[in-house]
């Protein structure tokens, strides 16, 4: 969060505690005893502004109400696109292609939860339309047009080992040789530059 969001949701805030409290306010002085309302003094007030107070209740009771509303109607439109991207990334695990299928392999074999890969690549686009891959905000450090991904919540249930065409066993010797030899081109380069970065690292410790 940004300093212009920060003070836009610390203005929100002050404006709802202050509505909130002209509507208890303005509701007690409606709606209270007579004989409570004579023991507080507070009568000759609504006899001289009572009109004022009914609306100072009603505008800010509508407000609440518009917001409970609104509050309900993004409930369900979260809902209704967390299905919508679930029935996609169903669809879309069930008839991977190969490329796509070798980029997910990389979370299991790299025993990772995110990978940096390129947004530009076709295969990384098609997966993360289809609620499959989650892009990360950018972060310092990662090459112009590189993302942090991972897989999203709504596809995880739906990322096997049988789509992926990984063995229901540990890995042979002959599988690791296979799936890196099929992993893409730009995994291969992100992997080797991880590793530069590893030894550069190491060497700075070490001097």
């Amino acid at each position: 969060m940004n300093v212009t969001e920060y003070k836009s949701d610390a203005k929100r805030d002050r404006l709802h505690r202050f509505l909130l409290v002209s509507l208890i306010a303005s509701g007690v002085l409606l709606f209270a005893p007579n004989h409570i309302m004579l023991k507080l003094r507070l009568a000759e007030i609504l006899d001289s502004y009572g009109a004022l107070v009914a609306l100072i209740y009603i505008v800010t009771l509508s407000y609440f109400v518009v917001l409970a509303l609104n509050l309900m109607a993004r409930v369900v439109m979260q809902r209704l696109n967390r299905q919508k991207a679930q029935k996609q990334a169903a669809l879309k695990a069930n008839c991977l292609d190969n490329e796509e299928r070798a980029i997910l392999r990389e979370f299991f074999l790299q025993r990772t939860s995110s990978l940096i890969l390129p947004i530009e690549q076709e295969a990384v686009q098609r997966l993360t339309d289809a609620h499959i891959l989650h892009r990360h905000t950018q972060e310092e450090g990662l090459r112009t047009g590189f993302y942090r991904f991972s897989i999203s919540t709504e596809a995880r249930s739906y990322i096997t080992s049988k789509n992926l065409r990984l063995p229901v066993n540990d890995l042979t010797e002959d599988d690791i040789r296979y799936f890196k030899a099929a992993r893409p081109t730009y995994v291969k380069e992100q992997l080797k530059q991880q590793w530069r970065e590893q030894i550069r690292a190491q060497r700075r410790q070490a001097a």
